[in-house]
């Protein structure tokens, strides 16, 4: 039986999706998103999503996410119906001349190379943020994501485990091309994997990976950047993110089980490490990545 406290979500999803067909008609003379958070899921996307959205320059969407490009069945209604979740363009007109932005957040699109293509094809002038988490960390957290949505009754070590050993046997294959499903709480961050789907679709100028810690320890400046990357300008100063989605949980995996994790991620992270450092060098890396990093603590980053 489904936790009561979703079931105001997801009515609450439903009247957004009812109001998107209601505005559909008016699809002509709404704006294409200027940028999208693609990922990754349990990362603080809700979070900085949220704090973009407070901006001056940016009008928010309908909803946070959309859904529509990793939804075969929501796609297959047209760009139309996509466009009806943004602002009317003439709301984006600023009074001295200049024009605010617009975009979603749907964190799953990082892990479909389909959603890929689609945007790909989609949205040729706009931006992705992406938002890294020490993959560990961020499987723990997607596990009491689950949990917590009545979508998960096996215990935290089980169900890591078993996700372990998908994507030990998944990411074997290269050319493996599906999406992993919902409780595929190890294989959503092999980021690698699926970042270099993105940079060979759309280019480096057009994707920003930032680290989740970045975030927290330093939200003005991370924030500031983020909105620079998008085409907003004189963004006022922050303080800390606002927390709009807490995950984690009690309970986390033996230590055994997080050290098998770790392990395997030695790997996957060093294959991340080096697409960033040949896409984004003059960007600061995720922090858990800088352990990785064997350059000197001087060498650029």
């Amino acid at each position: 039986m489904r936790s009561p406290q979703f079931a105001p979500r997801q009515a609450r999803m439903v009247a957004l999706r009812t109001l998107a067909v209601i505005r559909w008609p008016t699809a002509p003379l709404r704006a294409d998103p200027s940028f999208v958070i693609i990922g990754a899921q349990k990362s603080a996307t809700s979070s900085l999503y949220g704090r973009l959205c407070e901006l001056p320059g940016v009008e928010p969407a309908l909803r946070k996410e959309v859904h529509f490009f990793d939804n075969e069945r929501v796609s297959r209604l047209g760009l139309g119906f996509y466009r009806a979740h943004f602002p009317l363009r003439r709301r984006l007109g600023r009074s001295d001349g200049t024009s605010a932005v617009t975009g979603e957040a749907t964190p799953t699109y990082l892990m479909s190379p389909a959603a890929a293509r689609r945007i790909a094809h989609s949205l040729p002038d706009c931006r992705f943020v992406v938002v890294l988490r020490d993959p560990v960390e961020r499987a723990i957290s997607h596990y009491h994501h689950r949990r917590r949505a009545d979508k998960e009754g096996r215990d935290i070590d089980h169900a890591l485990l078993a996700s372990l050993e998908e994507a030990q046997e998944r990411s074997a294959d290269p050319l493996h091309d599906a999406t992993f499903g919902p409780n595929s709480y190890v294989g959503w961050g092999l980021y690698a994997r699926f970042l270099s789907v993105w940079y060979d679709l759309v280019g480096s100028d057009r994707i920003m990976v930032v680290g989740m810690d970045a975030l927290i320890d330093d939200a003005p400046t991370t924030v500031s950047r983020i909105a620079e990357f998008i085409g907003v300008d004189d963004v006022p100063p922050a303080a800390e993110l606002p927390h709009l989605n807490r995950g984690g949980g009690a309970v986390g995996p033996s230590g055994a089980v997080e050290a098998e994790i770790r392990s395997f991620f030695e790997g996957p992270d060093h294959d991340l490490l080096e697409l960033l450092r040949g896409h984004q060098p003059d960007r600061p890396l995720p922090a858990w990545l800088r352990t990785t990093d064997p350059r000197p603590s001087g060498a650029a980053r």
